[in-house]
């Protein structure tokens, strides 16, 4: 089983690649064309997040975002986001793949996003798949690239993921 697991952000998503319950490979995925109107720019990220594989995924789980009543984060960039994940979702649908969304708060809970980095980085060493990553040069892809993982781990513990 071959499935995907995708931490969303605006102009790029971090992508973790499985093979059951095996890391294929993690990287940061792009989209150039940053003129691109939010819904032409949500569906390029969905293609691209989707190309990762040879096949078409299985499964997708893609993170979901929440806006939080006097919340720090600007609610348009939830919003855009969540447009990212949706566009995610459907595509992966219309393919055939089942779509699973998981709220940031189901997995990551209240841990700040370095540390959740941190604990993955770490997890990742103690399974021997850092080797696994197409590390990316910014620190904030890094990161995404990270939670991608993370969030496939999280789906493996809970059952999302039956392998």
């Amino acid at each position: 089983m071959v499935w995907i697991s995708v931490d969303p952000g605006k102009q790029g998503c971090g992508v973790a690649c499985w093979m059951g319950e095996s890391l294929v490979h993690g990287q940061f995925v792009a989209v150039g064309e940053s003129d691109l109107d939010a819904p032409a720019r949500w569906h390029r990220l969905a293609e691209v997040c989707l190309s990762v594989t040879e096949q078409v995924p299985d499964t997708a789980i893609v993170e979901l975002m929440r806006v939080y009543v006097g919340g720090r984060a600007d609610p348009a960039d939830l919003l855009d986001l969540q447009g990212v994940a949706a566009s995610i979702l459907t595509l992966a649908a219309s393919r055939g793949a089942t779509p699973v969304g998981v709220l940031a708060s189901a997995w990551k809970r209240q841990v700040p996003r370095e540390v959740m980095g941190a604990r993955v980085d770490a997890e990742l060493t103690r399974r021997g798949w850092a080797d696994r990553l197409i590390v990316p040069r910014r620190a904030t892809h890094q990161n995404d690239v990270l939670h991608a993982i993370g969030l496939g781990l999280y789906a493996l513990r809970a059952g999302i993921v039956t392998t």
